[in-house]
C-alpha cells in the first residue's frame, strides 16, 4: 500500500500555498477539491459568458510578501497592480472625499472637506505603522496571547497604543482623533466590512488595524486589484505547486477520513477510493471537519470551533453593466480616478450604527453600508469590449432572520 507523504482536503488558496511550499521541500503531495474550480475565497469565475469575476476575496494586500518570494509567484503568473485612486467616498450634499497614495494629492483632498482633520489624519497614519511594526513579527509565529502582544507594546513603549486599536471600538479610536464625520465614516469601514460587529463594539479597532497590515505592494495599507482577478493568486500557488511535483485533483470529494488509534491516516473518497498519507491537513470548512472527524479531534479544538461563530453578516452582490456610474459628486462615465479605487458609501458613524442595528435585530439594514469596486476600469480583460462588472460588498444581513 503506497502511503504519500502529504494529502491536503480542499484547493483554496492557503492549500495551495501550503501544497506548493511542502513541494518545494521534496515532499510527495496530494490536492483534492470538491469543485471544478480552484481557489475556495478566492477565485475567478466566469459567471457569464465573457465575464469574469472575483466572486468572494476582490482585492490584495495581506498576502504576505514573504509567500511571494519564496514560491516565486510572479513567474507563474501573479500580478497586483496600485489603484490610481485607493478610495472615493461621494456624498449627497454634492461633496466627495478621495484617498490617494500620493500623499500631497490626499493632503489637498482632505483640505477641501476637513481641514482640521488634516494633520490629524496623518499622525493617525503615523500611529498604525507604529502599531504594525510591532504586531507584524507574530503573523508569522503561532498565535500569541492578547497578553503577550500587550507585553510587545508595553516594551516598544507604545501601551497606550494597544489599548486604542486591541481594546476599543473603532468609533472610539476615531472620534477621539477627528471631528469630520465623513472621514471618520470613511475609515470606520476598515474596522466593520466583513465583521459581525458595529462601529461602536469593542475589538472592531483592530479589524481597522488589520487591514492595514498588508505590504503586497510594498507599503504598509495599500490595497490592488490582482490582475486578471483574484484567482490568480491561487492559480499562482498551484501551478507553483505542480511545477515542483504535487498532484492536484479536481472534482474530486473527500467523504470520509480514515483513523488508526485516534489518529487520522487517509481519507476516503466518494467513490470509495483510499489515500493513506503521512499527514492530512484540511483547508476545508473547519465546522464540517472536525463534524466528519468525531472522535479524531482533541477535545479542545473541538471546543473552541463550538464557539467559533461563523454566521457572517456580508452580502455581495456582482453585477454586469454596459457603463460606469455616472456620480453626481465628480460627474462623468469614462474610467476616471472615481472609478479606480473603492466607492465607499456611508455618510456617517450614526448611519453605520443603526446599519448595525437593524441587522442585530434581526433584519436586514434598510441603509447598508457599501463598498464599490470596478476593476474592470482599470482591468478590460475581465468583460466583454465596452463592459464592465460591478461588485457591491455590503451590510449588513443577517445570517438568522428575525
Amino acid at each position: 500500500m503506497e502511503i504519500i507523504d502529504t494529502v491536503i482536503v480542499g484547493g483554496g488558496h492557503n492549500g495551495l500555498v501550503c501544497a506548493a511550499y511542502l513541494a518545494k521541500a521534496g515532499k510527495s503531495v496530494v490536492v483534492l477539491e470538491r469543485r471544478n474550480i480552484l481557489g475556495g475565497a478566492c477565485n475567478t469565475e466566469e459567471v457569464w459568458p465573457g465575464y469574469h469575476i472575483s466572486t468572494a476575496g476582490y482585492l490584495c494586500s495581506l498576502l504576505h510578501p514573504d509567500i511571494v518570494r519564496d514560491l516565486e509567484l510572479t513567474k507563474y503568473g501573479f500580478e497586483v497592480y496600485r489603484r490610481e485612486c485607493g478610495g472615493f467616498a461621494p456624498f449627497s450634499d454634492g461633496t466627495s472625499l478621495m484617498f490617494y497614495p500620493n500623499v500631497e494629492k490626499t493632503r489637498n483632498e482632505l483640505q477641501k472637506i476637513c481641514p482640521e482633520d488634516v494633520e490629524v489624519y496623518f499622525q493617525f497614519e503615523a500611529d498604525v505603522e507604529l502599531a504594525a511594526n510591532v504586531l507584524e513579527p507574530f503573523f508569522l509565529q503561532e498565535s500569541p496571547t492578547l497578553g503577550k502582544v500587550a507585553d510587545a507594546f508595553q516594551q516598544a513603549g507604545l501601551g497606550h497604543l494597544f489599548e486604542q486599536f486591541f481594546v476599543g471600538s473603532v468609533r472610539s479610536l476615531l472620534e477621539a482623533r477627528f471631528k469630520s464625520e465623513k472621514l471618520m465614516a470613511v475609515l470606520a469601514t476598515d474596522g466593520l466590512i466583513g465583521t459581525a460587529a458595529g462601529p461602536s463594539d469593542p475589538g472592531t479597532a483592530y479589524i481597522l488595524l488589520h487591514h492595514y497590515m498588508g505590504r503586497v505592494l510594498g507599503e504598509r495599507g495599500l490595497w490592488g486589484y490582482v490582475r486578471g482577478g483574484m484567482g490568480n493568486v491561487s492559480l499562482s500557488a498551484a501551478k507553483c505547486a505542480v511545477t515542483h511535483g504535487a498532484t492536484i485533483s479536481m472534482n474530486t470529494e473527500v467523504n470520509s477520513f480514515i483513523t488508526k488509534e485516534d489518529r487520522v491516516v487517509g481519507v476516503v473518497l466518494d467513490n470509495s477510493t483510499e489515500i493513506y498519507a503521512h499527514n492530512v491537513i484540511t483547508n476545508a470548512d473547519p465546522v464540517r471537519m472536525v463534524a466528519m472527524l468525531g472522535s479524531a479531534v482533541p477535545s479542545h479544538l473541538s471546543a473552541t470551533i463550538e464557539r467559533w461563530k461563523s454566521d457572517g453578516v456580508s452580502c455581495k452582490i456582482n453585477m454586469a453593466v454596459d457603463e460606469l456610474p455616472d456620480f453626481s459628486a465628480m460627474p462623468g462615465s469614462a474610467p476616471g480616478p472615481q472609478h479606480m479605487g473603492t466607492v465607499h458609501l456611508a455618510p456617517s458613524m450614526d448611519y453605520l450604527d443603526e446599519a448595525w442595528n437593524h441587522c442585530n435585530q434581526g433584519h436586514p439594514s434598510k441603509d447598508p453600508m457599501v463598498e464599490v469596486y470596478i476593476q474592470t476600469a482599470t482591468d478590460p480583460s475581465l468583460a466583454p469590449a465596452g463592459k464592465h462588472i460591478l461588485s457591491c460588498f455590503t451590510q449588513y444581513y443577517p445570517r438568522h432572520l428575525a
